[in-house]
């Protein structure tokens, strides 16, 4: 498993959140929307639980 530090995952959320606005409309934008939020909320359960330790 890959660990990272609260900054990183700070730095990928950021960069997740930028891609995703930029996606044109569609089929494929909508799943990558989908697929974008689903790690987008892994990362914010990581940092929660980062933050409890």
């Amino acid at each position: 498993m890959v660990e990272f530090t609260s900054h990183e995952l700070e730095i990928i959320e950021v960069a997740l959140v930028q891609y995703m606005k930029r996606l044109e409309s569609g089929v494929f934008a909508e799943r990558e929307r989908g697929r974008i939020q689903v790690i987008l909320e892994k990362i914010d359960n990581l940092s929660n639980d980062m933050e409890k330790l």
